[in-house]
């Protein structure tokens, strides 16, 4: 269970209902695990909620507490057990993204309170593409899969 804070109420969220990989326990039974970096992704996303405004100096917005539950929810749902940990960060006009940099390719995902969830890839050559989340999904769901299985193989080297 991941707990967020806005101001001094927390909220918690579960993650029990998906399933991000699986593990056999010692008494032979099968569990569910999140990934090593789940929590601390947790931690940054309660950090950025929390940010004022004007946070980074130049007029930024703080990150609505809607936009940083649309990025996890989306995440927890669309999750891949071996993705690398991605970076999050604040977006200035007052959203939050996800970002992915690893062997030359490039996904950023941004949740923001007035404009829909949009993606932007760049491959190893220079191809770029990006768009809205939803019309787009399967595609945003095919490029995190590339993510996962880049990350296995760096992980198995």
């Amino acid at each position: 269970m991941l707990d967020y804070l806005v101001g001094q109420q927390a909220h918690k969220v579960s993650a029990k209902g998906a399933t991000l990989g699986l593990r056999m326990s010692a008494n032979s039974t099968i569990e569910a695990t999140d990934p090593p970096w789940l929590a601390a992704l947790g931690e940054t996303i309660n950090q950025l909620i929390c940010l004022p405004q004007n946070w980074d100096g130049e007029g930024g917005l703080p990150v609505p507490f809607d936009a940083a539950m649309a990025l996890l929810s989306f995440l927890l749902s669309n999750l891949v057990h071996e993705m690398p940990a991605p970076t999050a960060t604040p977006l200035s006009r007052g959203g939050v993204a996800l970002e992915w940099h690893l062997m030359g390719r490039t996904l950023e995902l941004y949740f923001g309170e007035s404009e829909p969830a949009a993606y932007f890839y760049a491959d190893e050559n220079g191809q770029e593409s990006e768009g809205e989340i939803a019309p787009e999904l399967l595609v945003v769901k095919s490029l995190l899969g590339k993510l996962a299985s880049n990350g296995k193989r760096r992980v198995s080297r």
